[in-house]
């Protein structure tokens, strides 16, 4: 180090050999020598120690940015900016500050990248121009020959093609001879010289000269048609080439965080100028420094910069181009939508717009170089004719726009196959997403957890991926009022399963341009060959007994009745599954996960005079089943009975929710409707469970919890002998042991078992055919859950078998005090979920973590996984309510790192009453974790907890090995993987660190 300081590189380049003699895994000097050949120029020597390096720590900084270096020397931009962008990645994650030089060296790759691209795409713009040109002359010869043929034909039906061109090419060498001016010398002398024509022209000399004179303005209409095309050519072209040359924003403008213009330029008192969001954001999630200064600040210290606001104003006035972001899907749009706006209808060879579509998209291109690219993938459905085919059916119904959702007629989150219109129309099997078709395009929406499996499944060729809430990506409804801008037609969707809140919306969003909604048969259907459709699932309809339920029907409808009068409602129509089920005690197998059955029902606030009416399909459910005190009906009549009840004089006031149906709504009368719509009654009752579902709900977590060591224990084995076992064979291997348990009836949810980087994809969906390999070096987590007859569970643990890395220990433990953190609040009654939801990221913002997802959500009593209304998730939602004793949620904070690794931590848990406020006499809850399943010891870093949060974890491991250890007696795998995970954690010393202070 002294001689590198000395700059005597050679000197330093020596004692670093002389060290990796005796320590050849020492990454520190690979990346030090790395640095004394950067010094000395020798790429290649530099680009070898930075592999090394990266070879020993994955994440070494330094390693990333040499790399990078390197990279830019090759002239390989690409993978330069790659380095330099995980460089940045790790500074944050490692809260380390290389002041701006990795910065600078992005910028200055990105710019050399840029500046190779537009000299290329301006050297194919000269090709595209000369060729276009030449396209022009061609088609303009041609059809003068055609001209000259007719010509010939109507004088003389024997001349011969050798006239044609004869005299096509004396009428072109005059244009050339005078430097295409305009002609009018007599055609007579060009037709004289063939001999049948000038014979002709003896004979009948003055009726000839009027003819040619014909043919000649004929000719040259042609040559100026081509000629003006040719300037329309060079026009546009000269426009892009003027656009582009003033698109290049001056560096004194540019955000240092986010290489972006500086629209709202905040200055620190050190003297450097950000963006006011992006230095915000770095002090929010990474750290309390100035990331170039390296000092302490704070948001209150940042001060407008109003001299360069107003020289960003001016930019910005001077360059149109400039106030538009680019983004990657808006480039992909907008060249799909020039394709399919300008390509002429008919099969013939229209120049201006072929010309006009090349340089729209030249033009596109230039605006941001960085476009997702479509590389269709073996994985991707080709969904080119299905489309075809759903436009056909479009046009027929006279729509420009056609949406599709996930969803069943009742709303339901999972649907059966038979359902599964949006994944057969798409290729998209994610549970949530929403796509709509329009005549010249089409899009699909979801959210992050989701973003890797639509690039997987997604038709790229001919579906636009809108990743939902990334900056920029407009939402589907603004999206749908910009696109039906360009067409008269109105757009479209299926009633029976738009829900009523998004109907509602749209229609205020359309309304705007003069536009609404209109309700269309099932398009999709329509063109889904039955002997490709799965069949429906029918199955047996089953009587949830007391014994598990802990109320009877009466006294079920006895509750929802008399929270429907304190609402003012007379009737309400029930159509979400789980609702139903729970009402009348009935449970089936319609929707994959879930004991549902499709069903509807209605509801009357005097349901002992006027009786519930329950619609289901007959032949699934046996009469002796039939709810007391409750009309059963098929579902056919259902809508008939709507249509009744909605017309009779003696219903005035029907409740519905807002997730009921579009065509449910469209059959209540406005004036019948209880308004404003809101969460159903059934809905918030169950939500809060009885003491015997409250008890069921706590009993079959140990049952849960055995099933999960057994196969912890097994997994463990098998590594340790060697054994290779993949994803979907170790969840195939859990529900062997969850059918060994009591009252076990199927996974509430596909399991989610995710090994190394998969686990960074928060809904990981493992496929036999590409399961990965769980290995002692990785991380692996499982995510799964049970139905039993008397609970329903949903738990996650984050696995590893070896010595995991500094940075996994790290995240996990961040986690786990998120977990504990929500697991020990206390709160008043009336506390939303979303009030909390900070307290499960608050130790993850320590290392400037955090994780796109809600901290919790509602869990039914053998019903759905997922169940409101009540939620722990910081965005407002107007449906949420407030927590309450006996609701059961999930307190599942997490940390992703794309490509590498992911930590997630999911416990049960119940709302419980806590102590009443002796100054208010105000009574507050607390959180009760009913979840029984060790943490993963081997990932805890004792010296980021907080004594108090050590004391928890060790109590938790205590009871959990009490309880558990007499249950897994005789599988001495399960027992070794439960002693090793509860043995208690000693206390380790710390010194506080001072950035996070």
């Amino acid at each position: 180090n002294k001689h590198f300081l000395q700059k005597k590189y050679n000197d330093a380049i020596h004692c670093y050999n002389q060290a990796l003699k005796q320590n050849g895994e020492k990454a520190i000097y690979y990346v030090n020598r790395a640095l004394c050949y950067i010094k000395l120029k020798q790429w290649d020597k530099v680009y070898q120690d930075a592999r090394h390096c990266l070879d020993l720590d994955p994440n070494y900084i330094k390693a990333h940015a040499y790399l990078g270096q390197y990279y830019i020397e090759q002239q390989r931009y690409d993978e330069a900016i790659t380095y330099f962008k995980q460089a940045l990645e790790l500074c944050k994650t490692q809260n380390k500050n290389f002041g701006d030089e990795i910065q600078r060296l992005l910028r200055y790759a990105q710019k050399r990248r840029f500046s190779i691209m537009e000299h290329k795409r301006i050297e194919n713009e000269i090709s595209l121009q000369t060729y276009l040109r030449s396209l022009i002359q061609t088609d303009k010869e041609r059809r003068m020959q055609l001209r000259i043929e007719k010509y010939l034909e109507d004088k003389d039906p024997t001349q011969s093609s050798t006239n044609t061109l004869s005299i096509l090419k004396q009428f072109l060498s005059k244009i050339t001879n005078r430097h295409n001016q305009q002609i009018t010398t007599n055609l007579a002398s060009v037709v004289s010289v063939s001999p049948k024509v000038a014979t002709t022209t003896t004979h009948n000399n003055e009726m000839n000269v009027a003819i040619d004179q014909q043919l000649e303005q004929a000719l040259q209409d042609i040559e100026q048609s081509a000629d003006q095309s040719i300037n329309e050519m060079n026009t546009l072209f000269n426009e892009v080439d003027v656009r582009r040359k003033r698109r290049e924003i001056p560096e004194y403008l540019t955000c240092k965080l986010c290489y972006d213009l500086m629209r709202d330029p905040v200055i620190t008192p050190f003297g450097i100028t950000y963006c006011r969001s992006c230095i915000e954001e770095n002090l929010y999630k990474v750290s309390h420094l100035d990331p170039i200064a390296n000092k302490p600040l704070v948001v209150d210290q940042l001060v407008n910069n109003l001299v360069l606001k107003e020289i960003v104003e001016k930019f910005i006035k001077e360059n149109e181009w400039a106030k538009i972001r680019p983004q990657k899907f808006a480039i992909q749009y907008s060249t799909r939508l020039v394709l399919q706006a300008f390509l002429p209808k008919e099969p013939v060879l229209d120049m201006l717009h072929f010309v006009l579509v090349l340089i729209a998209i030249a033009s596109s291109f230039s605006d941001g170089v960085n476009t997702n690219q479509c590389t269709p993938l073996s994985t991707q459905k080709n969904t080119s004719t299905i489309l075809a085919q759903i436009r056909q059916e479009m046009q027929k119904e006279d729509i420009g726009l056609y949406v599709v959702f996930a969803d069943d007629e009742h709303g339901s989150e999972y649907t059966q196959a038979y359902d599964k219109r949006r994944d057969w129309l798409t290729g998209f099997r994610g549970s949530a997403g929403t796509a709509v078709v329009s005549l010249r395009t089409a899009a699909l929406w979801t959210d992050s957890r989701y973003f890797t499996q639509a690039e997987e499944q997604l038709d790229c060729a001919n579906w636009l991926l809108m990743r939902d809430r990334d900056p920029g990506v407009p939402t589907i409804i603004d999206w749908i009022v910009s696109e039906l801008n360009q067409t008269a037609l109105r757009p479209g969707t299926t009633a029976v399963f738009t829900s009523t809140s998004w109907w509602t919306s749209a229609n205020s969003a359309l309304k705007i341009i003069g536009k609404e909604l209109r309700s269309v048969e099932d398009l999709v259907s329509r063109i889904w060959p039955s002997s490709e459709r799965p069949k429906e699932l029918q199955g047996q309809i089953f009587t949830h007994d007391i014994e598990y339920a802990g109320e009877t029907v009466a006294q079920k409808l006895n509750r929802t009745t008399a929270e429907m009068k304190r609402l003012g409602a007379t009737t309400a129509v029930i159509s979400a599954l789980d609702e139903t089920a729970w009402l009348f005690n009935l449970r089936g197998t319609d929707i994959p996960f879930n004991p549902f059955f499709k069903s509807y029902a209605i509801i009357h606030a005097d349901y002992q005079v006027n009786q519930p009416e329950l619609f289901v399909n007959l032949a699934q459910l046996n009469v002796s089943q039939y709810p007391p005190g409750v009309r059963v009906f098929n579902n056919s009549i259902f809508w008939s009975r709507l249509n009744q009840i909605s017309t009779n004089a003696s219903i005035n006031r029907i409740m519905l929710n807002t997730k009921i149906s579009q065509a449910i709504l469209n059959l209540i009368p406005e004036n019948k409707l209880l308004l404003p719509l809101s969460n159903s009654p059934v809905q918030r009752i169950k939500a809060r469970k009885n003491a015997k579902e409250r008890k069921g709900m706590q009993d079959c977590q140990l049952r849960d919890a055995v099933a999960r060591m057994k196969h912890l224990g097994w997994l463990e084995k098998q590594l340790d002998e060697g054994k290779s076992i993949n994803e979907t064979q170790s969840s195939d291997q859990l529900l062997v042991y969850q059918q060994q348990q009591d009252r076990f009836q199927f996974p509430s949810f596909r399991a989610i078992t995710a090994s190394g980087d998969r686990a960074a994809i928060v809904h990981y969906s493992a496929a036999p055919e590409t399961a990965q390999l769980i290995t002692k070096n990785k991380v692996y987590l499982l995510d799964a859950g049970s139905q039993y007859l008397d609970c329903t569970t949903d738990i996650t643990r984050t696995h590893h078998f070896g010595v995991p890395k500094d940075l996994e220990k790290r995240a996990y433990t961040r986690v786990l005090q998120g977990v504990i953190d929500i697991a020990e609040a206390v709160f008043p009654t009336g506390t939303y979920g979303r009030s909390l939801d900070h307290l499960g990221r608050m130790s993850l913002y320590r290392d400037g973590m955090t994780f796109g997802h809600g901290v919790g959500h509602g869990i039914g009593h053998f019903l759905s996984v997922h169940e409101g209304p009540q939620r722990i998730a910081s965005p407002y939602n107007a449906l949420e309510e407030t927590l309450a004793d006996g609701v059961f949620l999930s307190d599942e904070p997490g940390f992703y790192k794309p490509g590498d690794f992911g930590i997630r931590i999911e416990n049960d848990m119940e709302v419980v009453l806590a102590n009443k406020s002796s100054y208010e006499n105000r009574q507050y809850l607390r959180f009760n974790t009913i979840t029984l399943l060790p943490y993963e010891r081997s990932l805890i870093d004792a010296s980021l907890l907080t004594n108090a949060q050590l004391n928890t974890i060790n109590q938790y491991h205590a009871k959990v090995r009490d309880i558990l250890e007499p249950l897994l007696q005789g599988d001495e795998a399960a027992l070794h993987a439960l002693h090793t995970r509860t043995a208690s954690i000693d206390s380790i010393p710390t010194i506080p660190n001072l950035s996070y202070i």
